[in-house]
């Protein structure tokens, strides 16, 4: 601001310079000449250095603004980046044996039947839903699971499993849930008792009690 100011002044003590030779000519005054070249010659310098400092005060103003800019947008970039590389990771994990694979792992631990159901988690790691399988030894006990959301609660430290089954035929005795890891290893068990007859629908629960649940990658539920 100081700058442009100065700049101005020196612009209409030049304006008024060239005024003042132009009169002395005229009037022949030679003293009013020569004072009048002496100062635009003066003015005319120290305007040039102010319009210089002005010019670059000017540039290191904007090239500090575009470093900040440029700043801001690479620590956006960065920020975004760190969110993908976080969000891919547990992708990876979660994607590190697809379905066909890891039923293929759960039939090596036991003969399974049908399809897997899909659990969804909570208060671990949500983005993973892991398998449920079905043992042979409950080929013909009539369940149908619906269902399935594995919990832990940080409070009491407490895991388990519960799963929405439907009896379509009478159902007694004691029901196993088998913790496996990504190679197909037991990691824990968890039992419940059922006496349920035909048509009874009932959330059942498996409670661990050791749990390592970034480990897991399938369950299979069987009859004892």
């Amino acid at each position: 601001m100081y700058y442009l100011l100065a700049i101005i002044i020196c612009g209409i003590v030049a304006i008024t310079c060239v005024v003042m030779a132009i009169v002395s000519i005229i009037k022949k005054k030679i003293r009013l000449f020569t004072s009048s070249i002496i100062v635009f010659v003066i003015t005319c310098i120290t305007g040039a250095f102010m319009i210089f400092r002005f010019a670059v005060k000017t540039v290191d103003y904007v090239a500090k603004q575009e470093v900040q800019s440029t700043i801001s947008k690479g620590a956006e970039l960065a920020g975004k980046t760190a969110g993908s590389i976080i969000s891919g990771v547990a992708k990876g994990v979660n994607g590190t044996l697809d379905d066909d694979a890891i039923a293929a792992l759960a039939g090596k631990s036991g003969t399974i039947i049908g399809k897997a159901i899909k659990a969804t988690s909570s208060g671990w790691d949500s983005t993973f839903r892991p398998s449920i399988f079905i043992d042979a030894s409950l080929a013909n006990a009539g369940l149908d699971l619906g269902r399935a959301e594995e919990l832990y609660e940080r409070k009491s430290e407490d895991a388990f499993m519960s799963i929405f089954i439907t009896f379509t035929k009478s159902c007694k005795g004691t029901l196993k849930l088998t913790m496996y890891d990504q190679e197909g290893k037991k990691m824990t068990i968890a039992q419940t008792e059922i006496n349920e007859k035909a048509g009874a629908e009932k959330l059942v629960r498996f409670d661990f009690p050791v749990i390592h649940t970034e480990l897991t990658r399938y369950y299979v539920l069987s009859k004892m």
